[in-house]
Protein backbone atom coordinates (compact mmCIF):
# COMPACT_ATOMS: atom_id res chain seq x y z
CA UNK A 1 0.00 0.00 0.00
CA UNK A 2 1.16 3.89 -0.18
CA UNK A 3 1.25 4.72 3.41
CA UNK A 4 3.75 1.21 4.01
CA UNK A 5 5.88 2.50 1.19
CA UNK A 6 5.86 5.79 2.50
CA UNK A 7 6.81 5.27 6.08
CA UNK A 8 9.38 2.29 4.49
CA UNK A 9 10.77 5.34 2.53
CA UNK A 10 10.46 7.50 5.81
CA UNK A 11 12.81 5.07 7.65
CA UNK A 12 16.01 4.83 5.23
CA UNK A 13 15.92 8.66 4.63
CA UNK A 14 18.43 9.90 6.86
CA UNK A 15 20.61 7.20 5.65
CA UNK A 16 23.68 7.45 3.24
CA UNK A 17 22.51 6.24 0.14
CA UNK A 18 24.52 2.90 0.32
CA UNK A 19 22.98 1.96 3.70
CA UNK A 20 19.81 3.79 3.34
CA UNK A 21 19.12 0.91 0.84
CA UNK A 22 19.72 -1.51 3.57
CA UNK A 23 17.31 0.14 5.94
CA UNK A 24 14.59 -0.24 3.63
CA UNK A 25 14.49 -4.17 2.85
CA UNK A 26 15.65 -4.92 6.31
CA UNK A 27 13.58 -5.61 9.38
CA UNK A 28 15.03 -3.88 12.54
CA UNK A 29 16.79 -0.34 12.72
CA UNK A 30 19.72 0.05 15.01
CA UNK A 31 17.03 2.23 17.29
CA UNK A 32 14.45 -0.57 16.21
CA UNK A 33 17.01 -3.37 17.15
CA UNK A 34 18.04 -0.90 20.69
CA UNK A 35 14.21 -1.00 22.15
CA UNK A 36 14.25 -4.86 21.03
CA UNK A 37 17.19 -6.24 22.93
CA UNK A 38 16.71 -6.86 26.19
CA UNK A 39 19.90 -5.55 28.56
CA UNK A 40 20.77 -2.95 26.31
CA UNK A 41 22.29 -5.38 23.91
CA UNK A 42 23.74 -4.05 20.59
CA UNK A 43 24.75 -5.06 17.66
CA UNK A 44 26.30 -3.45 14.62
CA UNK A 45 24.00 -4.91 11.76
CA UNK A 46 25.49 -2.76 8.94
CA UNK A 47 29.40 -3.92 9.81
CA UNK A 48 29.60 -6.66 7.20
CA UNK A 49 28.29 -4.77 4.35
CA UNK A 50 30.66 -1.70 5.35
CA UNK A 51 33.55 -3.94 5.01
CA UNK A 52 32.64 -5.30 1.63
CA UNK A 53 31.43 -1.70 0.61
CA UNK A 54 35.77 -1.33 1.02
CA UNK A 55 36.43 -3.36 -1.72
CA UNK A 56 34.15 -1.48 -4.34
CA UNK A 57 36.41 0.75 -6.46
CA UNK A 58 33.38 2.55 -8.18
CA UNK A 59 32.58 5.69 -6.65
CA UNK A 60 29.26 5.66 -8.60
CA UNK A 61 26.24 5.64 -6.33
CA UNK A 62 24.46 3.40 -8.43
CA UNK A 63 26.87 0.71 -9.14
CA UNK A 64 28.36 0.60 -5.35
CA UNK A 65 24.51 -0.51 -4.67
CA UNK A 66 24.46 -3.05 -7.14
CA UNK A 67 27.43 -4.28 -5.88
CA UNK A 68 25.80 -4.43 -2.67
CA UNK A 69 23.08 -6.20 -3.87
CA UNK A 70 25.24 -8.41 -5.73
CA UNK A 71 26.80 -9.69 -2.18
CA UNK A 72 24.07 -9.55 0.44
CA UNK A 73 20.32 -9.18 -1.14
CA UNK A 74 21.39 -11.77 -4.47
CA UNK A 75 24.11 -14.02 -3.00
CA UNK A 76 23.05 -14.72 0.58
CA UNK A 77 18.96 -13.95 -0.03
CA UNK A 78 16.85 -14.34 -3.13
CA UNK A 79 19.41 -17.30 -4.67
CA UNK A 80 19.63 -19.13 -1.28
CA UNK A 81 15.61 -19.16 -1.30
CA UNK A 82 15.35 -19.96 -4.51
CA UNK A 83 17.76 -22.85 -4.59
CA UNK A 84 16.12 -24.29 -1.33
CA UNK A 85 12.41 -23.61 -2.94
CA UNK A 86 13.46 -26.21 -5.87
CA UNK A 87 15.59 -28.29 -4.48
CA UNK A 88 12.70 -29.36 -1.97
CA UNK A 89 10.21 -30.00 -5.00
CA UNK A 90 13.22 -31.78 -6.78
CA UNK A 91 13.27 -29.06 -9.75
CA UNK A 92 16.36 -28.17 -11.14
CA UNK A 93 16.78 -23.60 -11.23
CA UNK A 94 18.54 -21.99 -13.55
CA UNK A 95 19.79 -19.06 -13.82
CA UNK A 96 21.22 -17.42 -17.26
CA UNK A 97 22.07 -14.45 -16.40
CA UNK A 98 24.23 -15.35 -13.68
CA UNK A 99 27.10 -16.92 -15.95
CA UNK A 100 30.12 -15.00 -14.84
CA UNK A 101 31.29 -14.64 -18.08
CA UNK A 102 27.67 -12.64 -18.76
CA UNK A 103 28.10 -11.03 -15.40
CA UNK A 104 31.53 -9.40 -16.06
CA UNK A 105 29.96 -7.73 -19.44
CA UNK A 106 27.00 -6.45 -17.33
CA UNK A 107 29.43 -4.78 -15.14
CA UNK A 108 30.95 -3.29 -17.63
CA UNK A 109 28.39 -1.64 -18.98
CA UNK A 110 27.66 2.15 -18.11
CA UNK A 111 24.82 2.31 -15.40
CA UNK A 112 22.76 4.89 -17.46
CA UNK A 113 22.41 2.36 -20.03
CA UNK A 114 20.91 -0.22 -17.21
CA UNK A 115 18.58 2.63 -15.72
CA UNK A 116 17.60 5.35 -18.04
CA UNK A 117 15.96 8.29 -16.26
CA UNK A 118 13.33 6.08 -14.69
CA UNK A 119 13.19 3.42 -17.09
CA UNK A 120 15.07 0.23 -15.26
CA UNK A 121 16.46 -2.46 -17.97
CA UNK A 122 16.87 -0.22 -20.21
CA UNK A 123 19.25 -1.81 -22.22
CA UNK A 124 18.00 -5.66 -21.97
CA UNK A 125 14.74 -4.11 -23.25
CA UNK A 126 16.22 -2.48 -26.52
CA UNK A 127 17.94 -5.83 -26.86
CA UNK A 128 14.44 -8.16 -26.71
CA UNK A 129 12.53 -5.74 -28.58
CA UNK A 130 11.10 -8.08 -31.32
CA UNK A 131 12.14 -11.08 -29.67
CA UNK A 132 9.31 -10.18 -26.74
CA UNK A 133 5.83 -9.00 -26.76
CA UNK A 134 5.35 -5.58 -26.36
CA UNK A 135 3.29 -5.91 -23.35
CA UNK A 136 5.95 -8.14 -21.59
CA UNK A 137 8.70 -5.41 -22.54
CA UNK A 138 6.53 -2.28 -21.01
CA UNK A 139 4.97 -4.62 -17.87
CA UNK A 140 5.94 -3.39 -14.92
CA UNK A 141 8.09 -5.60 -12.30
CA UNK A 142 6.16 -8.39 -10.60
CA UNK A 143 7.36 -9.34 -6.68
CA UNK A 144 6.30 -13.14 -5.10
CA UNK A 145 4.89 -11.19 -2.29
CA UNK A 146 2.76 -13.75 0.14
CA UNK A 147 0.09 -11.89 2.46
CA UNK A 148 2.13 -12.29 5.51
CA UNK A 149 0.35 -9.48 7.35
CA UNK A 150 -2.79 -11.50 6.52
CA UNK A 151 -1.53 -14.55 7.65
CA UNK A 152 -0.32 -13.59 11.16
CA UNK A 153 -4.07 -12.01 12.04
CA UNK A 154 -5.57 -15.47 10.85
CA UNK A 155 -4.13 -18.48 9.71
CA UNK A 156 -0.49 -17.73 11.82
CA UNK A 157 -2.21 -16.24 14.43
CA UNK A 158 -1.90 -19.19 17.35
CA UNK A 159 1.81 -19.77 16.09
CA UNK A 160 2.69 -16.24 16.30
CA UNK A 161 1.41 -15.83 19.48
CA UNK A 162 2.89 -19.37 21.07
CA UNK A 163 6.70 -18.69 19.74
CA UNK A 164 6.53 -14.89 20.98
CA UNK A 165 4.60 -15.89 24.34
CA UNK A 166 5.74 -13.75 27.16
CA UNK A 167 6.96 -17.02 28.76
CA UNK A 168 9.00 -18.57 26.09
CA UNK A 169 10.98 -15.12 25.48
CA UNK A 170 11.84 -14.74 28.64
CA UNK A 171 13.18 -17.65 29.20
CA UNK A 172 15.06 -17.23 26.43
CA UNK A 173 15.89 -13.58 27.48
CA UNK A 174 17.75 -12.50 23.96
CA UNK A 175 14.45 -9.99 23.93
CA UNK A 176 12.59 -7.21 26.07
CA UNK A 177 9.20 -8.86 26.06
CA UNK A 178 7.55 -5.64 26.38
CA UNK A 179 8.39 -4.64 22.93
CA UNK A 180 7.62 -7.52 21.45
CA UNK A 181 4.30 -7.50 22.65
CA UNK A 182 3.51 -4.07 21.23
CA UNK A 183 4.32 -5.12 17.88
CA UNK A 184 2.25 -8.00 18.02
CA UNK A 185 -0.82 -6.17 19.23
CA UNK A 186 -0.30 -3.71 17.07
CA UNK A 187 -0.53 -5.55 14.40
CA UNK A 188 -2.91 -7.77 15.17
CA UNK A 189 -5.60 -5.12 16.35
CA UNK A 190 -4.89 -3.56 13.06
CA UNK A 191 -3.32 -0.35 13.97
CA UNK A 192 0.06 -0.72 12.46
CA UNK A 193 1.50 -3.37 9.75
CA UNK A 194 4.64 -5.08 11.21
CA UNK A 195 4.77 -8.33 9.25
CA UNK A 196 8.22 -7.63 8.24
CA UNK A 197 9.12 -7.41 12.19
CA UNK A 198 7.19 -10.30 13.29
CA UNK A 199 7.96 -12.55 10.24
CA UNK A 200 11.84 -11.70 11.59
CA UNK A 201 11.02 -12.48 15.28
CA UNK A 202 9.43 -15.37 14.56
CA UNK A 203 11.63 -16.98 11.94
CA UNK A 204 14.58 -16.43 14.54
CA UNK A 205 12.44 -17.91 17.01
CA UNK A 206 11.86 -21.08 15.42
CA UNK A 207 15.35 -21.29 14.42
CA UNK A 208 16.80 -20.44 17.34
CA UNK A 209 14.31 -23.34 19.30
CA UNK A 210 15.59 -26.03 16.75
CA UNK A 211 19.28 -25.51 16.69
CA UNK A 212 20.33 -24.07 19.68
CA UNK A 213 18.44 -26.14 22.18
CA UNK A 214 16.45 -23.31 24.04
CA UNK A 215 13.99 -25.56 25.78
CA UNK A 216 11.72 -22.28 26.12
CA UNK A 217 8.42 -24.96 25.84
Amino acid sequence: SLDFKVKRFLRGAGWRPELRDQVWIGSFTPEEQRSLLARGGEADQYEDILNVEKNCSTTNTMERLAYLYCKFYLQDGILVKVDRASMACALEARAPFLDYTFVEFANSIPFGLKLKGLKAKYILKRAMAGKLPPDILARGKKGFGIPIAKWFRNELRDLLLDTLSERRIRQQGLFDYREIARLVNEHLQGTKDHRKQLWTLLMFQLWFEKYMGSGAR
